[in-house]
């Protein structure tokens, strides 16, 4: 009998592959076997050539939902006679060629067990099956093998032993499998270091605890989240106290939807969502009467839109199902810093911030916070606004990666960094912003255990062009310590790239307009860019237009008080003399005779435009600003059914875009009466218009577009909606518009790099 061996890549284990290949061999009475490599998910079998390829087949169109198949093949091998079908050990081995699976939201047959009285896992804080629960955060090497994860020190009782030897059972090496009688155990204690065991002693003094108005940190897959009543709002000023943060909004996790939909707006797709593998948070219009259940005004100040969550975790959902109301759930993190996820750190930082700390133990190896997501109010197209748990860290696109391996770093606000090694491309979770110290250790560690996990060894490094960013300094330490070169990327050159890349652009011959605007960037004359066009058509990429420059004043200050954007912006219009003290109006008037640093930036824009319009003058979080003149805008644009607006004036001319004249005529219309919701709009229709006007100017057909400008949803659904007909536009799909896509774009950068010089060595040659 002939001998096929086949090889299946990409996010193909911690997914019950191996039992569904088990399971399809047996039903076509195959013999062979089937094994996890670091190299992907290797099988034989016995089977003449027409069968062979009717099981390859199988495993391929059949494959379990939450595989993502990168690379498949199969070819005849010399013939070996086998006795049955068999899962074979892992071998742990040889250079790894495969994605991570991230992690999984409870499934449906786990949720409906724990909360059946009649099964053994009633209650258990930790069921999972093959389908879902913790993956990459609890990886300590791969191939994916319990021994070699933290579950290695649960041993199994029989009952799941059993289970897991048992192919008809849908925890058929399930590496995560465990009970009450042989899992994780829980712990609850107080900061006077008092502690409590017990799986129900445990959960009844949480659920007291948050009817009396306390705080509680609870453990879950990824790291440690600040959990209190969202109908209480003793407990979230408490919190909003404690963690500093006076307006930056929370988070709330419901214990059904059923309950969810009372208080928010919630299409079929975003409760699927919910209640997903991903499991992430959603930003959602809220209803008129939400109130009702949860304390809105405190939880998501002056914005008419909620960041919702369904229980991803069991223990989560043991919580929420028992309270039966919502519960604000933010991550345990000091600020600006990563959430927290080692125990010993958890012990030390969190009761500054909570009543009670909720732990287990089971480690947690790498840690995630809950991955955003907001979609258009018109469009209904997904924007992620963060990637982590259950998106980070694999990438699944095929691309024509580079040969040699490469480390990209990313940037400073967004931490973020790339692997790509063999025909793989890693993306890291989120990672905070990395100008703490806590972040930049952190980010540190989380990329050594992933090159180790990987057995990846860079050749080359990419970062970004600034010099003061952390990112920068760690990328020159790596290249002295392993005698690497560093390839330094223009930070909205990165951003152009990553788009490009996401939407299969690099070995375009289209033209291809790249729109690429955010907060800020070092730019290649040294000045803070952030309003910039760009062109690619498969060869390099090159800046053609820009925003006009005005005065970046007082430094980092200024990306925190949009009133320092429209004092430059005006050049000190007296509409802003009560946003100033009068010494603090004569500094800044003296600083914009001084030269300086110019900037170009949209997202310092919308700060001159919040200001000017008494919206916001120093911000409590960032991205405030943009954020509630996109509300407004919202109101207006649904309140008129979405119709074109005439946009305030601007010109174009010499590659240079002025937005004075808009300026000057927003600063006129302030004092008739119009509406602030209508001067939001009209801003939001003018920065529309000026794509279409550089895309007219330019001839180009084709527009690309990145940067944290392009979270905001109404825009992004004003450019849909008047520039689809005319213009074929290309967004982000797997990743965030923001700066965690910029170590992505540094990758793809040195791809399309790599070609410029390929190219010109053969000119050169001929």
């Amino acid at each position: 009998m002939p001998t096929f061996h086949i090889h299946i890549k990409g996010c193909v284990q911690g997914v019950g592959f191996r039992p569904f290949v088990y399971r399809q061999a047996l039903s076509l009475g195959l013999n062979g076997w089937v094994s996890n490599t670091p190299g992907g998910v290797h099988i034989e079998i016995n089977a003449s050539a027409a069968l062979a390829e009717k099981f390859y087949r199988q495993c391929i169109d059949l494959a379990p939902r939450q595989s993502k198949i990168t690379g498949q093949g199969i070819c005849e091998v010399p013939p070996n006679d086998f006795e049955g079908f068999t899962i074979r050990e892992s071998q742990d081995h040889g250079a790894i060629d495969l994605s991570i699976t991230p992690d999984f939201g409870i499934c449906p047959s786990c949720l409906s067990e724990l909360t059946d009285h009649n099964d053994r896992r009633f209650g258990y804080p930790f069921i999972t099956c093959t389908q879902c629960g913790p993956r990459y955060s609890v990886i300590n090497h791969l191939p994916y093998d319990r021994h070699l994860t933290t579950m290695t020190s649960f041993s199994m009782c029989d009952h799941c032993n059993a289970e897991y030897e048992d192919p008809g059972d849908r925890r058929y090496y399930s590496q995560t499998n465990s009970c009450a009688r042989c899992g994780v155990s829980l712990f609850l204690s107080d900061a006077e270091g008092n502690e409590s065991t017990g799986q129900e002693v445990v959960l009844s003094l949480v659920h007291e605890a948050f009817g009396q108005g306390k705080i509680v940190a609870v453990k879950g897959i990824g790291g440690y989240l600040l959990l209190c009543n969202a109908t209480d709002p003793g407990p979230i000023a408490l919190l909003r106290q404690r963690k500093h943060r006076p307006a930056k909004p929370f988070a709330v996790m419901y214990p059904n939807a059923a309950l969810l939909e009372k208080d928010v707006f919630l299409t079929a797709d975003q409760e699927k969502s919910l209640q997903g593998p991903v499991a992430p948070i959603h930003i959602l219009p809220i209803k008129p009467a939400s109130a009702i259940n949860t304390c809105h005004e405190l939880i998501s100040p002056g914005l008419h839109s909620l960041g919702v969550m369904l229980p991803y975790a069991p223990l989560l959902a043991l919580i929420a199902h028992r309270f039966g109301k919502p519960l604000v759930a933010t991550s345990a993190n000091l600020t600006g810093s990563p959430i927290i996820h080692r125990d010993e750190q958890a012990r030390e930082e969190l009761f500054r911030f909570a009543d009670l700390l909720l732990s287990h133990d089971r480690e947690i190896v790498m840690p995630g916070d809950d991955s955003v997501i907001k979609v258009g109010p018109l469009s209904g197209s997904p924007i992620i606004l963060r990637r982590s748990r259950g998106l980070a860290p694999s990438y699944h696109q095929r691309l024509d990666l580079p040969s040699e391996t490469l480390l990209a770093l990313g940037a400073e606000m967004k931490g973020s960094f790339s692997i790509s090694t063999g025909s793989n491309l890693y993306v890291s979770q989120y990672l905070g912003n990395l100008s703490g110290y806590e972040a930049q250790q952190t980010f540190k560690q989380v990329l050594t255990h992933f090159l180790s996990l990987v057995k990846a060894e860079p050749r080359a490094l990419q970062c970004d062009l600034h010099p003061g960013y952390f990112t920068t300094s760690l990328a020159q330490e790596l290249s002295f310590e392993r005698q690497l070169p560093i390839h330094v990327v223009q930070h909205h050159e990165a951003h152009f790239a990553a788009v490009l890349g996401e939407n299969d652009l690099l070995d375009t011959s289209l033209d291809v307009l790249g729109v690429v605007w955010d907060g800020t960037g070092y730019g290649h004359d040294g000045q803070v860019w952030g309003g910039e066009f760009f062109t690619y058509n498969g060869d390099n990429i090159r800046r053609i237009q820009h925003f006009d420059y005005f005065p970046w004043l007082a430094g980092d200050k200024m990306a925190k008080e949009p009133r320092l954007s429209a004092f430059s912006i005006t050049g000190g219009s007296t509409r802003l003399k009560d946003a100033f003290r009068e010494d603090e109006w004569k500094f800044y008037a003296k600083l914009l005779t001084r030269p300086g640093l110019q900037t170009s930036s949209v997202g310092r824009l919308f700060d001159a435009v919040s200001s000017l319009m008494g919206v916001l003058q120093q911000y409590s979080y960032e991205g405030q600003a943009g954020l509630l003149l996109e509300q407004m805008a919202y109101r207006f644009f649904e309140s008129h059914k979405w119709e074109k607006l005439t946009p305030f004036d601007f010109k174009v001319e010499g590659g240079i875009i002025t937005v004075q004249p808009m300026i000057d005529e927003m600063i006129d219309e302030l004092p008739r009466g119009t509406s602030m919701e209508e001067i939001a709009a009209r801003f939001h229709q003018t920065l529309v218009s000026i794509i279409e006007k550089i895309a007219v100017l330019t001839g180009h057909q084709h527009i690309a577009f990145s940067g944290g400008v392009f979270q905001n949803a109404v825009l992004v659904d004003l450019i849909q909606q008047q520039l689809s007909a005319n213009y074929q536009l290309y967004f982000h799909r797997q990743l965030s518009p923001n700066d965690e896509n910029i170590s992505f774009g540094q990758v793809m950068h040195y791809y399309v790099t790599a070609k410029a010089r390929s190219k010109q060595t053969v000119e050169e040659y001929h």
